[in-house]
């Protein structure tokens, strides 16, 4: 087995201290030919011409008229030293006896660089990862400044190499030459910036039927030695792997309407096909499955295309039609169908939960905050059944809904309560009762996680709770059946059904009073019949009554400034509803029939 775990090192070195062997390249420099920091015993005779001395002028400077900014004496051989030249790049010109510009550039002076990287012969693709698969085919690309270097040579002169790729193993041997091809590795000539080497390493090569490269690492690089200028490039560790297939899921289960990944591991840039096995089943039933999402880097369709390391993640998508079902999905090699690797995903019905604000019994006219979970959509769809309403269920909150003749339809989402559900799987929903005209008994709420009716749910998430709904109920005392003038009355209720006041009625001979008190939490109210309020009754009987605002929240039966009574639910609201007799002032009614009159009204609206 080759396997190994490195990490990618990079280290960029300057000059080196420990010598190589000299290559003597082109060391006559011509006029206006590149040379680089570090060349040494060069011939610049027909690059400095007659002058005694070159000359470099900053950038700024003008070499018509200014001196130079630094002159170095012509000699041979001559080496560009970096302690001189290292800030003084770009242009040295010839000078004149008085160390004037003759105009003539003598030569220019480089950093020199070099990088080496590493390419997969087969697929051209650049290898940047630590690791390989056995059996890849490795070439090298070599990118450099130094490659003017090569035209100071002449056609007839030998073409001797400057630059050296460097493969060592990790005992410290240096390969000069790899399995795969006969071109050394070493006196490279380059002559282009960007170089490919003419020769290639089989990963998976073989010296007299032994694997050459089965159990080490190797560090690469490249190395030159141009005139004793030496360089080392960044390096790069590289190891084999045995060649592998293998693949791993996110999860073994997931609720459908989520999506998920598979990591595949196999050979670098290589394709694959990526599929998925449908269960077996003896039924008619038709089976979704999940499906690769579109538009993923390396994915085209079902063929999936490695990345250089060797791996690639592949996301898959569900959605609420996915078959609750488990599947299988196959990795394959499209060359070799025998090497394939498989996992399993259960797609399950996510779930669903609901709870109401309320210990089962509430009061029509009351706010209820309906909640829970939902982990297979993100919308809660939400219907009524109950009492009177529709086999299928009835719609449950709307602007001027009537839930007995508006049914909830299936698949149409409009006729359904929709609420969001948040990232963390949460919903809540206020049900204002009082919007709504339904009778009293226990009413069924439905959340569902598709916009399905009451005898569509199968296979479909859903969660139900009760609510036993009461007219709202009003009650009260007073604190003595009669009083004398002067004395204090105290009238003390409660009134279920969540109402924020009611409306107390007093009346008698000659008296007629409407007063509002508001309710605490606790539904309780109370009224002060005050000392001063009964010391201007007259003696006689006097009617309380309490009016309760019931569930639509609003006092239907008001008093008007002018005495009379109007019953808002009787004609257009908008335009004051219907009067419906006098309760203070001329023509009013008096004592019992007021009270009577007041009782109808109220239970009549």
């Amino acid at each position: 087995m080759k396997k190994y775990t490195l990490l990618l090192i990079l280290v960029i070195i300057g000059v080196l201290i420990t010598p190589l062997s000299a290559v003597a390249v082109g060391q006559n420099i011509s006029q206006g030919a590149t040379v680089f920091l570090g060349e040494e015993n060069l011939n610049i005779s027909a690059a400095a011409g007659s002058s005694a001395y070159i000359g470099w002028w900053a950038i700024a400077a003008d070499i018509s008229s200014a001196s130079p900014n630094y002159r170095i004496p012509v000699s041979n051989p001559f080496y560009i030293t970096p302690s001189e030249f290292s800030t003084r790049l770009s242009t040295w010109y010839r000078l004149t006896p008085n160390d004037a510009s003759t105009g003539t550039p003598a030569f220019n002076v480089a950093n020199p660089y070099i990088e080496l990287q590493l390419y997969n012969k087969d697929t051209h693709e650049r290898i940047t990862t630590t690791k390989i698969t056995s059996g890849t085919n490795i070439t090298f690309k070599i990118i450099t400044n130094m490659y003017t270097a090569s035209s100071r040579v002449a056609p007839t002169e030998e073409k001797k190499g400057y630059i050296h790729i460097r493969v060592v193993a990790n005992n410290g041997a240096t390969y000069t030459k790899l399995v795969g091809s006969d071109v050394s590795l070493e006196n490279i000539f380059v002559n282009s910036s960007e170089y490919y080497w003419d020769g290639v390493w089989d990963t998976d090569g073989k010296i007299n039927g032994v694997y050459a490269y089965n159990s080490d690492e190797y560090t690469i690089y490249a190395e030159s030695d141009l005139n004793g200028v030496k360089i080392i490039s960044s390096s790069q560790k590289l190891s084999t792997m045995d060649d592998v297939l293998s693949m791993s899921i996110s999860t073994s289960s997931i609720a459908r309407g989520n999506s998920f990944t598979v990591t595949i591991v196999g050979k670098p840039l290589h394709e694959y096909n990526l599929s998925v096995t449908k269960p077996i089943s003896s039924s008619s039933e038709t089976i979704i499955q999940p499906v690769i999402r579109e538009s993923q880097e390396g994915v085209t369709g079902n063929k999936i295309k490695t990345k250089a390391d060797g791996t690639r993640l592949v996301s898959f998508l569900t959605n609420l039609s996915t078959s609750s079902k488990k599947f299988t999905i196959r990795i394959e090699d499209i060359l070799d169908t025998t090497k394939f690797d498989e996992v399993e995903i259960s797609i399950i019905k996510g779930g669903m939960t609901i709870v109401a604000s309320t210990d089962g019994t509430s009061y029509t006219g009351e706010t209820i905050t309906l909640s829970g979970t939902n982990t297979e959509s993100q919308i809660t769809y939400l219907f009524i059944y109950g009492p009177n309403l529709n086999v299928e269920g009835a719609q449950i909150e709307g602007e001027d809904l009537n839930p007995r003749s508006e049914p909830v339809i299936n698949n149409d989402a409009s006729t359904f309560e929709q609420v969001i559900v948040e990232g963390d799987g949460t919903w809540e929903w206020e049900w204002h009762t009082y919007n709504i005209p339904l009778d009293v008994g226990t009413y069924t709420i439905f959340a569902v996680s598709q916009p399905k009716s009451k005898s569509h749910l199968i296979d479909t998430a859903y969660a139900t709770t009760s609510v036993n709904l009461k007219k709202p109920t009003l009650s009260a005392t007073i604190s003595q059946p009669s009083v004398a003038k002067g004395d204090v009355l105290f009238i003390n209720g409660f009134a279920e059904g969540d109402p924020s006041e009611v409306a107390i009625w007093i009346m008698g001979k000659n008296y007629a009073y409407r007063y509002v008190s508001s309710v605490d939490g606790g539904s309780e109210f109370s009224y002060e019949i005050t000392r001063s309020m009964t010391d201007n009754m007259a003696s006689g009987q006097y009617y309380v009554i309490i009016q309760h605002p019931m569930q639509n929240k609003k006092f239907d039966i008001i008093l008007n400034s002018d005495g009379s009574i109007t019953n808002l639910a009787l004609g257009n609201e908008s335009e004051g509803g219907t009067k419906i007799f006098q309760f203070s002032g001329s023509g009013s009614l008096q004592g019992t029939d007021a009270a009577a009159a007041l009782i109808d009204a109220i239970n009549d609206h």
